[in-house]
């Protein structure tokens, strides 16, 4: 893999966020001028990245000048937009298509946008209808990015993220953690590709330095396959207690209060699922951690006897 460095700053989008804090961490490990978009440049997480010699930008998606401040200059982009909400169902488009257009406006020459892992082969656009407004909004900006006139671009597809499965977000996700069990509408069976958020980072990261093998690219991102119950297993010699797997209707688990969105995901992994494989990202020279190795280098989740 070349290990060309990029010839200006990285503009990164979400860098107070984990996807692009990790980014932002993988670019200056590796020496590179780093800018960020921030909304408060004196808030604590925009401190952090400050102090890591990352340059902030005052801003907003729906401010275009603050993103020619955030661009000038710049010779990359990192972009993850969030997804749109029901008080404003067109915000992920919108801020997508923006970025977009001022990257090309400032004369960028490499987008790196995060999206979403896709689907398993030979299914349907019906497949997509537990939240159709999710994928339709996801195209709608890779499109964007595809079809645009900046040079070099390069589309990651991230799988479920091991982050998840660990403190602080464990609680958020299990809401019977606490008791040990992993309680979730997905068949025991089922596979699910996982990836570690730094491990998106170190793409992005690559992707910057080798734009002549990522041009193009849309990299599916996973560096495990695992089931519900072999992640508990894991879970359980790492935190030094029992987790268990527990399957169960979907009406029940919404019933008891877990979300009812997170619920729908656990039954489309069942059925439909996403796509990503480490072997895909292994043809682009890219090695993410397995979960096991994520969570023996996961700060506060290994039991010390």
């Amino acid at each position: 893999m070349s290990t060309l460095a990029p010839t200006g700053p990285i503009a990164i989008v979400g860098a107070t966020g984990s996807q692009g804090g990790a980014v932002a961490r993988a670019l200056r490990r590796r020496g590179v001028p780093v800018v960020a978009l921030v909304r408060d440049a004196t808030g604590p997480a925009a401190l952090e990245l400050a102090a890591l010699g990352i340059g902030l930008v005052e801003g907003d998606l729906d401010q275009p000048e603050s993103l020619d401040r955030l661009l000038r200059g710049a010779s990359g982009l990192f972009t993850v937009v969030l997804s749109a909400t029901a008080t404003d169902p067109a915000s992920e488009v919108r801020h997508g298509t923006a970025l977009v257009t001022a990257a090309e406006r400032a004369g960028v020459r490499h987008l790196v946008h995060s999206s979403v892992s896709g689907w398993e082969p030979g299914h349907s656009r019906i497949d997509r209808a537990y939240d159709e407004a999710y994928w339709n909004d996801k195209e709608a900006v890779e499109r964007a990015a595809r079809e645009s006139g900046i040079p070099i671009v390069t589309l990651l597809k991230p799988a479920i993220f091991m982050d998840n499965f660990v403190p602080p977000r464990l609680a958020g996700m299990f809401r019977e953690q606490g008791d040990g069990v992993l309680a979730a509408a997905t068949a025991p069976h089922v596979p699910l590709p996982l990836v570690a958020v730094d491990d998106i980072g170190e793409a992005a990261a690559a992707a910057f330095f080798a734009p002549e093998i990522f041009d193009r690219a849309e990299v599916e991102l996973a560096g495990d396959v695992m089931t519900f119950p072999q992640i508990a297993e894991l879970l359980s010699e790492a935190f030094g207690r029992s987790f268990r797997y527990v399957h169960e209707d979907p009406d029940a688990l919404v019933e008891r209060g877990h979300h009812p969105g997170w619920v729908a995901k656990q039954v489309w992994y069942e059925q439909v699922n996403h796509r990503a494989r480490p072997a895909h990202s292994a043809v682009y020279g890219l090695k993410p951690r397995t979960f096991a190795e994520f969570l023996a280098a996961h700060p506060g989740t290994i039991h010390s006897t």
